[in-house]
């Protein structure tokens, strides 16, 4: 009997320490999360400063760009009130749109009126199978819908009022649109990183709206948005 208690004994030591053990290794490899002490308005100032700081930058990444893609800075251009100029940028991230087998690491797309004439084009810079990088400028057809109609599309896509719209819990390291516009004298540029149409933001709603509208009527499906 005493050799029985004895064994039982054992038992419960043997899984007491087990136990212990058990405890100690799952203290060490679960993460509990602690209550949050941040404050939302701390959050909401460092965010804001964020895009803040960003957007003011931007202006100057802009010229950089256009340079590079063969254009004369939008900010700097000088032509006559009437006519009508506008960018549209788009940046992707690590998954890139592909075009005629290339993956597209940026693009700008340009509207232009002079006088009563538009034209477009694109301009993409693609990185190539041997990792070159090469610059393709393709001119564009009329949009399916007429010049005029398609203008009075992106006047009423609130193009010439929108503004640059904060989304929470949005990781910068996405999709950056970008639209430059200079209409009747008048330089503006806003941007939104990885705009949806199904978006709570309203902003976000009205660029991919825009965004979606120029890859369907030019049929550049790789500037289209969500």
């Amino acid at each position: 009997l005493s050799e029985l208690r004895m064994l039982k004994f054992g038992i419960l030591l043997f899984a007491g320490f087990l136990f212990i053990c058990c405890g100690e290794s799952l203290s060490q490899n679960v993460k509990v999360s602690p209550k949050s002490t941040s404050n939302k308005t701390d959050w909401d100032a460092r965010r804001k400063s964020f895009h803040r700081e960003f957007f003011q930058g931007l202006k100057d990444r802009l010229k950089k760009e256009a340079l590079s893609s063969g254009l004369s800075p939008l900010i700097d251009s000088t032509f006559p009130k009437e006519d009508i100029e506008i960018r549209f940028y788009l940046f992707p991230s690590y998954i890139m749109p592909s075009y005629k087998g290339s993956a597209v690491e940026k693009s700008l797309f340009q509207l232009k009126r002079s006088g009563s004439n538009w034209s477009a084009k694109i301009i993409r810079e693609t990185l190539c199978k041997n990792n070159s990088r090469e610059r393709i400028t393709e001119t564009l057809n009329s949009p399916k819908s007429n010049w005029e109609n398609l203008w009075k599309q992106l006047q009423n896509g609130n193009i010439l009022t929108i503004e640059t719209g904060i989304e929470d819990g949005l990781d910068p390291d996405t999709w950056l649109y970008i639209i430059e516009t200079k209409v009747d004298g008048e330089y503006r540029y806003f941007y939104f990183w990885s705009p949806n149409e199904k978006s709570e933001v309203k902003e976000s709603v009205q660029i991919a709206k825009i965004f979606n509208l120029i890859a369907e009527e030019f049929d550049v499906s790789d500037v289209k948005a969500n």
